[in-house]
């Protein structure tokens, strides 16, 4: 099922919207911006339904080419493709001007099953938008809907605002729909939001944040490197497709969280960076094809002294010194990277010189959320595997779920896995309404961390003798969730985090 959804412009100078909880508005510092929480609920709705029948969703809108912000809202969502419309004769044009050239940009696009207009898209009668799409395409259309009901494969139902209250009515698809109020229930905050926002963490965890990082280089980078490696659209760039693999190649064997001992140093010659230094744990080194590199430019004061380079495999001077046999996570492979006279041009340069240590720190805090989720996913895993374990395990004639016992342990570590991932839900979506969220994620990850030891523990201890062995899944998941106290900063690193956070 194909689904083109109709938001309304925004400047491109706009910042990502957040939700005032007193009002439910959008705004933006304070002052209400011109996205609707309607246009988004029809995004995500857009997104359920695509997410239930299969196909994907698009998203369009009709500005001068600087109006790109709302586009960028309902990609971060998770829709699939962004189209902008971009048309000089539609400036101060009227309502039905503007559907038309919308419905002409669809119809070039594609064919849709479902054409959503949010409340506020285009023009703030959304059902003469909708009517004039729907008269453009031909096609059938439905206005001020507030519930979608059932959808088959020709048509949908839905539950509409109408004069004499509302009413259910069945429309063949193609269909127009445009959204009265808030579709479905108000979604802004919902937990729905932020497991979506949770979710667009997860990809980053087998590389240690590296797709945060790959996402730093599209917007830091010189075009040279954008054009190798940023994705654009969102869902269709090399990396994206695993076409091309990256590696966040920041650790060295003397700086782990102390990022300002590293040694690997990057001095100017001509129109290149040389590289020589030394970096450790490098997960997907020896198998990436390019690394972004962080490296001491300016070695009097580290701190703001640090600049990242983009690295392409095979760069002369660039040599996979060993490979690590770890204890646990041995499918994300890591590695010792040596540079030795690494020549690197300048355009390979990521953000600005001497910038690297915030860009740096950007990077961890969102990786931090990645590994929470990182935690939440491997504790409930051992949990279902307690569970499951102890309705089928007997002593004493009967199964060990039956002993209150049993009973506590599992109630706690369910609690503990619980608990976990509300904090992880919760620092994923301030991340995601563009809010300052340093000290939640390193919250999150302490704590989902820990909590998930806990309940490893507590699972393993379930199973008995047979939980030591090898043959049962509970042993491998014990030696994977240590690396989740360790990596993008142990423990220790995120109360000094917090608590700095605390204080400051």
């Amino acid at each position: 099922m194909n689904i083109m959804v109709c938001v309304k412009q925004v400047p491109d100078n706009a910042v990502v919207p957040k939700l005032d909880p007193n009002t439910g508005k959008v705004i933006t510092q304070g002052v209400e911006t011109m996205v609707s929480p309607f246009d988004l609920n029809a995004v995500e709705a857009g997104l359920t339904l695509a997410s239930e029948h299969g196909g994907e969703v698009s998203v369009i809108t009709v500005g001068d080419d600087a109006c790109k912000t709302s586009l960028r809202i309902g990609l971060s969502m998770g829709a699939a493709k962004a189209y902008l419309v971009t048309d000089p004769a539609l400036e101060d044009s009227d309502t039905w001007a503007t559907s038309y050239a919308l419905a002409k940009a669809i119809a070039s696009i594609g064919s849709f099953d479902i054409i959503l207009c949010g409340k506020q898209a285009i023009d703030d009668d959304a059902g003469q938008v909708a009517a004039g799409i729907a008269e453009q395409l031909g096609i059938s259309q439905v206005t001020y809907v507030n519930e979608i009901r059932e959808v088959t494969a020709d048509s949908i139902t839905v539950k509409r605002v109408c004069p004499a209250g509302e009413e259910v009515v069945t429309a063949s698809l193609p269909v127009v729909i445009s959204c009265e109020k808030s579709l479905n229930e108000p979604r802004y905050p919902t937990l729905k939001r932020t497991r979506m926002a949770n979710r667009m963490e997860i990809p980053t965890l087998d590389c240690a944040a590296i797709g945060a990082d790959v996402g730093k280089v599209g917007k830091n980078s010189p075009s040279a490197v954008k054009r190798l490696y940023t994705p654009a659209p969102r869902q269709s760039g090399e990396v994206i497709k695993g076409e091309k693999y990256a590696a966040f190649c920041l650790t060295e064997p003397a700086g782990g969280s102390d990022m300002t001992s590293n040694k690997t140093t990057a001095v100017e010659d001509g129109d290149d960076y040389v590289i020589n230094g030394v970096k450790h744990f490098i997960t997907g080194g020896a198998h990436c094809d390019f690394l972004c590199c962080f490296a001491i430019t300016n070695k009097e004061d580290p701190r703001h002294g640090m600049t990242c380079f983009v690295v392409e495999k095979g760069t002369p001077g660039m040599e996979i010194a060993s490979e690590d046999n770890k204890m646990g996570i041995r499918g994300a492979r890591t590695a010792e990277i040596v540079f030795k006279d690494c020549r690197v041009p300048k355009a390979n340069m990521v953000g600005e010189l001497n910038k690297g240590y915030r860009l740096a720190l950007d990077v961890v805090d969102r990786g931090r959320i990645g590994i929470a989720a990182m935690s939440v996913g491997i504790a409930q895993s051992a949990l279902d595997l307690a569970i499951k374990y102890a309705k089928e395990r007997e002593v004493f004639k009967r199964p060990i779920a039956k002993f209150q016992g049993i009973q506590w342990m599992l109630a706690d570590a369910a609690t503990q896995v619980e608990a976990a991932r509300m904090l992880t839900y919760y620092a994923a979506d301030l991340k995601e309404q563009g809010v300052p969220f340093t000290k939640q994620a390193a919250m999150a990850k302490l704590f989902a961390a820990e909590a998930s030891h806990k309940v490893v523990d507590t699972a393993l201890q379930v199973h008995g003798g047979y939980g030591y062995m090898k043959e049962y899944a509970i042993e491998r998941i014990y030696r994977d969730q240590r690396i989740t106290e360790l990596f993008e900063g142990t423990s220790q690193v995120q109360r000094i985090v917090i608590a700095g956070q605390l204080l400051h």
